[in-house]
């Protein structure tokens, strides 16, 4: 339905007719102009009466109080251009039905615009509810890019022109200082946060960076200076890192009641930009891994008041307290793997310093067969050293061993599991950044065990945390140190372990979850070595999966 309104010029005389549509879009416009008009008139009216909230009265106190007071100031001149467009598309729809339908457009992109904006300045107001609590250093490091460059830049390849083809640092600027800060609010268990500053002191806005904290409390008095608490972190792939401290000591931990509230606090940088999770081939060219292994990229802060800190929980515990898998219930157990299998079922340097009765290592280090390139071998040498395992119990239990097949227990388990080698590894298929070809040798490593061994359980035994940082730089003067170590990473590993337990949770498979009880035990490696652990913590770890363990542990845990 068409209207009309005639308009009178009082300087000409001159009448005009205007004619416009009555169409529900156009009240819906004005009706829209209405409300945002009102949005603006209360917005200013609060802000008279009552000036800032109290929250931002508590910013005045940090340097962000300018940045905020700047960011108040552009939101309402945004505000203000947003209402001159509105009203200008208000005009445009006086023009006819045409005009409101493109009208209605460039409302609409205009409502999209400002939803972008909004979420922009969210963001920006998150951060800005962050409280600052300590930086390190006090000025950007510039030393870091410095050396990476040389690591990357080296004299073997200076003259090669693919050098740069998988440099990181042509777009990301390396994380040069860190600010660690937390939430504003009432909560006293708010998360610390890491954010992490660039070359020019900007507050970086993408991820990457690993570190590794620590804190220990004074009435700390560990032999072995074990830290109170460990923080697993959490890359929010925006510049900031969420810590989550965990109480450590697996046998005899500190009382969380026990802890003061002030003790020293240790951040150790380990890779920037990204590195950390780079696969091969894209650093074989580099002097080394781009690990971050100088002491002065470890950074201590004295006299800090403790995070909130959580005790870890044991593996193989349910949230009731009850064990999950218990190992006693079957009659033999054969562990099948690379070193840290064969250590976890007390196997060390080819001999036993510890065992359970029912559980047996076979066919030694086996962890650069299992691959995917190698998958058949693998099995042909896992089928023959089980059916050698079985035929030696047969005998030892006055069996015939050519009727192995006919009195195989039906209680026999097999625990498996890969991850080491496949960071380790310089020979084999490359891996791509999601590590595919892995994944795939997974799955077919069950499927081809199931297909062998029917009634047998299997268990997939979990990556176990691995901790750069303990090396040295003996290490770094060992050119098969440096290989063995170059794509070792906490956050490949990591990544490897959450898609294991994806997978075995897919095919049904029993997981021996050790991820977290060895993040926080990095006092327990094998001394500059930073895949293994002393048989004190496997001692530990094999213990948790049988039921006595819930109550009694052996005397040598105190150590742990």
């Amino acid at each position: 339905m068409k209207q009309h309104v005639t308009k009178t010029d009082n300087n000409t005389g001159k009448h005009s007719v205007f004619s416009f549509s009555s169409r529900p879009c156009l009240t819906f416009s004005l009706v829209l102009l209405l409300l945002v008009t009102l949005e603006l008139c209360l917005v200013s009216k609060v802000t008279e009466s009552t000036g800032m909230m109290n929250i931002t009265t508590f910013l005045r106190t940090t340097p962000e109080q300018t940045i905020k007071e700047d960011d108040t100031i552009e939101g309402q001149q945004k505000e203000s251009e947003m209402t001159n467009k509105t009203f200008s598309l208000q005009t445009k729809n006086i023009q006819g039905e045409q005009s409101l339908s493109s009208a209605g457009q460039e409302i609409r992109n205009i409502n999209e615009e400002e939803k972008e904006e909004n979420n922009d300045a969210n963001k920006a107001e998150e951060q800005q509810y962050l409280h600052p609590l300590y930086i390190v250093p006090k000025e950007p490091d510039l030393s870091i890019g410095q050396w990476l460059h040389s690591v990357i830049h080296n004299e073997k390849n200076k003259n090669e022109e693919s050098v740069d083809e998988y440099n990181p640092l042509l777009t990301c600027s390396p994380t040069s200082q860190i600010q660690i800060s937390v939430s504003v609010n009432d909560d006293p268990d708010s998360k610390w946060i890491i954010e992490s500053v660039d070359e020019d002191g900007k507050k970086k806005s993408i991820g990457g960076d690993e570190f590794f904290v620590t804190y220990t409390d004074q009435n700390n008095n560990r032999k072995n200076n074990m830290a109170t608490a460990v923080a697993v972190v959490k890359d929010n792939l925006d510049g900031t890192y969420e810590l989550d401290f965990l109480s450590t000591g697996m046998g005899n931990p500190i009382p969380l009641a026990n802890i003061t509230g002030n003790g020293s606090l240790e951040i150790k940088m380990l890779f920037t930009c990204g590195i950390g999770r780079m696969t091969r081939p894209t650093k074989d060219s580099w002097t080394n891994g781009g690990h971050l292994y100088d002491q002065k990229y470890t950074y201590n802060i004295a006299n800090v008041t403790a995070p909130p800190i959580r005790q870890v929980s044991r593996p193989n515990v349910s949230s009731n307290g009850t064990q999950i898998i218990d190992f006693s219930i079957h009659d033999h157990i054969f562990c099948f793997g690379d070193s840290l299998m064969q250590n976890f079922c007390g196997h060390f340097f080819d001999t036993y310093l510890f065992k359970q009765k029912n559980i047996q290592a076979i066919g030694g280090n086996s962890g650069q067969l299992v691959m995917r390139d190698t998958l058949n071998e693998t099995l042909i040498k896992l089928e023959d050293n089980f059916t050698e395992a079985l035929n030696e119990i047969s005998e030892m239990s006055h069996h015939d061993k050519n009727a192995t097949d006919e009195v195989q227990p039906r209680s026999t388990a097999i625990i498996v599991g890969s991850a080491a080698w496949e960071l380790g590894s310089n020979i084999g298929s490359l891996e791509n950044h999601n590590f595919n070809s892995s994944i795939e040798m997974y799955y077919d490593l069950i499927r081809g065990i199931r297909s062998r061994f029917p009634e047998v359980t299997i268990y997939w035994k979990s990556p176990e945390a691995v901790h750069p940082s303990v090396l040295g730089d003996k290490c770094y003067r060992n050119v098969d140190c440096i290989d063995r170590t170059r794509y070792v990473s906490t956050s490949s590993m990591k990544y490897l372990y959450e898609q294991q337990k994806r997978i075995m949770k897919e095919l049904d498979v029993p997981f021996l979850d050790l991820w977290e009880v060895t993040y926080v035990s990095i006092s327990w490696h094998m001394h500059r070595d930073c895949i293994h652990y002393r048989h004190w913590m496997n001692i530990f770890l094999l213990d948790c999966f049988y039921p006595d363990s819930m109550q009694l542990n052996p005397t040598d845990f105190n150590r742990l």
